[in-house]
């Protein structure tokens, strides 16, 4: 089976269109922004009217819009089109959301985690997830990662390999997340990779519980939830290499990522647009509010105006690396992960530098009500940490007479999702 025609003719056409994919997307970093636009533009109206004649969905909502492809001439139109809730997809799917001519099983299928409490698959058609893969494969390039390079991923299961990774082209080791962290820094001195990739939560739930790792990484690379300055420093001390940053979803496997500079996130220009928006208004870089997503080349579930249910602020400057376009200069989470102040609701990223401490390695917040927060925390929590913390926290949620319980705990296991939710609100 490892020679099998069609699969090895199936896997050289997905090479040789990830490989153009990566020389595209070098020439769009090149290029000036209004070009990269240019083509945003175009290839935003042909999905456009390829959503309107293929997904019933769209039909019915431009039609009730009064909307019509057509009068999305320039990039600022895409205003027009009314944003898409996740809820709107999932009672859609998948009669009414999936393209005609497209089918589960003839898709590429991504199931969300479900930290959200609400799991989804979306599909995307082959040629649209060989593009997100070569976009995977750069960001591990540019600090370091080739063919040959051997790669650990933290992952729920072990997945099948492909007919090369066999014949030692790509090596790749999957290493259980249900595994504890002694067993695994004893695998990952017995594989020695040069890069492994997991949940940050994860991967610092492994870091904190040694010395130091007597391998030599290239990088550690971080995905699948927000990444917090205290996981990023112990790691990096740890296992002595950097920690890389990049977003993305089940919706959109590759949205942004961090180059080496690691200023921000540089965003995905060559298959998606992103808006910074705020009920539905496109805000200004520099301002925080909802990701909202559109896909250019998914034929099989284009995605148009979708609010993945995150925040994030959009950089008014562009990197010193010297390549073009947009970059995320923040990502604050989840939505439903915003604190309650009695004036609003703050980003968890507040909540979270109150509880930045030199005696704390680790936490878990959960605000119960407007006037009370609960912290789990791995570290010496004397009475002078208590008070600092209380403090800051007060002076974070605006409530001087907030009542801050602590609880020592030995560790923050992972939730069943292999994901960990940092700041928890159920105020």
């Amino acid at each position: 089976m490892i020679f099998h025609p069609r699969s090895k003719a199936r896997e050289l056409h997905s090479f040789a269109r990830q490989v153009r994919t990566l020389a595209l997307a070098d020439r769009l970093d090149r290029q000036p922004v209004e070009k990269t636009r240019q083509r945003q533009l175009k290839l935003l109206r042909w999905i456009l009217g390829y959503a309107y004649e293929n997904v019933p969905y769209y039909h019915r909502s431009f039609d009730r819009e009064g909307l019509r492809p057509g009068d999305v001439r320039k990039l600022e139109d895409l205003s027009k089109v009314p944003v898409l809730r996740k809820s709107q997809v999932l009672g859609n799917y998948p009669g009414d959301i999936v393209a005609r001519g497209h089918t589960r099983g003839g898709s590429f299928k991504c199931r969300s985690s479900g930290t959200s409490g609400v799991r989804g698959e979306f599909l995307s058609n082959w040629a649209n997830r060989d593009e997100n893969y070569a976009f995977l494969y750069r960001l591990r390039s540019w600090f370091g990662y080739r063919p040959n390079r051997i790669e650990c991923v933290f992952a729920f299961f072990e997945a099948k390999k492909h007919w090369y990774q066999k014949l030692g082209f790509i090596k790749k080791y999957d290493i259980l997340m249900s595994k504890e962290p002694e067993e695994v820094i004893q695998e990952l001195i017995s594989i020695s990779p040069d890069d492994i990739w997991g949940v940050p939560t994860y991967i610092h739930y492994v870091a904190s519980r040694t010395d130091s790792l007597p391998v030599p990484l290239l990088f550690a690379l971080s995905s699948g939830e927000l990444l917090d300055p205290i996981a990023r420093k112990e790691i990096t001390e740890k296992f002595n290499c950097p920690v890389v940053d990049f977003y993305g979803a089940a919706e959109a496997p590759y949205i942004s990522s961090e180059c080496p500079a690691q200023e921000g996130q540089h965003v995905n220009v060559l298959n998606t647009i992103i808006e910074i928006t705020e009920d539905g208004e496109e805000l200004a870089p520099g301002e925080m509010g909802s990701v909202t997503l559109t896909t250019l080349t998914n034929t099989a579930m284009p995605l148009i105006r979708y609010d993945i249910g995150d925040a994030a602020t959009m950089s008014p400057e562009e990197c010193s690396c010297g390549r073009h376009g947009p970059m995320l200069t923040s990502i604050e989470g989840r939505d439903d992960d915003f604190v309650k102040t009695p004036r609003g609701k703050k980003p968890p990223m507040m909540a979270r530098l109150a509880v930045y401490h030199p005696n704390v390695r680790g936490y878990r917040i959960t605000q119960e009500s407007l006037d009370r927060v609960a912290i789990q925390a791995i570290g010496d929590l004397d009475e002078e940490t208590r008070s600092t913390i209380t403090e800051k926290m007060r002076a974070t949620l605006e409530n001087p007479d907030l009542e801050v319980l602590f609880e020592e705990v030995d560790e923050l296991r992972p939730d069943p999702s292999g994901k960990r939710r940092i700041v928890v609100c159920n105020a």
